[in-house]
């Protein structure tokens, strides 16, 4: 499953931890500068930077992307995704084998209803949420995911 995978990935990267919580914004201001607009995964966007290098850029799978690695020559890496709703807890139900309602109570109240409450359920994620009764494999995957 390509989440694992990513979380995975990320992991061996030594990625820093944040503590921090989304704040209101100070400036709502929007900059007039000209981005560089780009199509991929069906949704045409733009971007505030002009140094993408397609030479490293992959889309997965090839024939009818869904996802696509964007690398810049500064160094800057850029996901895009686009999948059918509730595709992170399906998935996960179905690789983990469990049913919807049992990856609820696992993970916690919401998770199965969309991919953004399945991750933030994910991340919020502690070793001390699994009891004896829980799935080993259900633990060890989600202790991976959100390197706790």
């Amino acid at each position: 499953m390509w989440l694992r995978s990513l979380f995975l990935s990320m992991r061996r990267e030594k990625l820093p931890r944040r503590q921090s919580r989304p704040t209101e914004l100070k400036d709502l201001s929007v900059s007039q500068v000209q981005g560089t607009k780009l199509l991929y995964v069906g949704y045409e966007f733009e971007i505030p930077w002009n140094d993408l290098d397609p030479s490293q850029t992959r889309s997965v799978p090839k024939d009818h992307p869904e996802m696509v690695a964007l690398v810049f020559r500064s160094g800057l890496h850029l996901i895009v995704s686009a999948s059918p709703p509730r595709m992170l807890p399906n998935e996960s139900a179905r690789e983990w084998k469990l049913s919807p309602q049992k990856l609820e109570s696992f993970f916690g109240r919401g998770t199965s209803q969309s991919d953004y409450s399945f991750l933030e359920n994910l991340y919020e994620f502690t070793p001390k949420r699994c009891t004896a009764g829980d799935s080993a494999r259900v633990c060890t995957t989600a202790n991976r995911c959100c390197s706790c």
